[in-house]
């Protein structure tokens, strides 16, 4: 039975999703979540999902499927699954899909919130939101937001090689920012994501807004396919995989 599950975790403690073939040393969310379904299948099993975060990403709806052996009936899994898992891995639901679902090649599209603190360094959120100092000028990234959305190649704007990945274009849907105190919550929605795709993105928009990055050069990452400049990688920690549209 192809069945889809989604989860939430902690990013803190795994060195991301993708299992690190070779790195003894290192956890994936992965390989901790395909122990648990490999147990509840009494079998060796893989599973495939939406996609990969990066070290230190939260996921609220990771969305992934595999092939149920069919020894725990659907309706109990997500118990079993919860029995078997370290406390910052949780299942949130478990369903029976069409043979045809993919998580990753089915998904319409994906939305991301980060959070960054922009006053005093906070200790005890130090995981769970990224920190950035420096005064921000909010118009000046609203700008640079209007310019991120739509329909572009963003080949400056992620750490996917143009040898593994030709067509870099992606429509990004949705892109908003909101002040609430020293906190602020940015929600991004687009078709796809490449590697560090959304933390480069709002990253520059940061940058942007402390005045270390000109409109300008928003645009010129945008429209010029020669560059050999990369956009600014903002924290992982402030990270989260929010839902998956499918």
């Amino acid at each position: 039975m192809n069945t889809k599950v989604i989860i939430k975790y902690d990013g803190s403690a795994y060195n991301g999703w993708q299992n690190q073939s070779g790195q003894n040393d290192t956890i994936t969310i992965e390989e901790v979540v395909e122990a648990a379904i490999s147990k509840i299948n009494r079998q060796p099993s893989k599973i495939i999902a939406s996609g990969r975060t990066d070290s230190g990403v939260h996921a609220l709806a990771q969305v992934f499927n595999f092939e149920n052996a069919g020894f725990i009936p659907t309706s109990r899994l997500a118990y079993a699954l919860n029995n078997l898992l370290p406390s910052d891995i949780e299942v949130v639901s478990v369903e029976e899909v069409a043979d045809d679902f993919h998580a990753r090649f089915s998904a319409k599209s994906k939305e991301y919130h980060y959070y960054l603190n922009n006053g005093q360094y906070d200790l005890f959120k130090n995981k769970y939101q990224g920190h950035f100092k420096k005064p921000l000028d909010l118009n000046l990234m609203e700008q640079a937001i209007s310019l991120l959305l739509g329909r572009h190649d963003f080949r400056n704007f992620n750490a996917t090689p143009l040898s593994v990945k030709h067509n870099q274009t992606v429509t990004i849907e949705s892109f908003t920012m909101e002040k609430v105190d020293d906190l602020i919550v940015f929600k991004i929605v687009g078709s796809s994501f490449l590697k560090y795709m959304v933390r480069m993105l709002i990253g520059s928009v940061v940058l942007v807004g402390a005045g270390e990055l000109p409109l300008a050069t928003i645009e010129d990452l945008l429209n010029n396919r020669t560059s050999n400049r990369s956009a600014y990688k903002i924290m992982a920690n402030g990270l989260y995989l929010v839902k998956v549209n499918y």
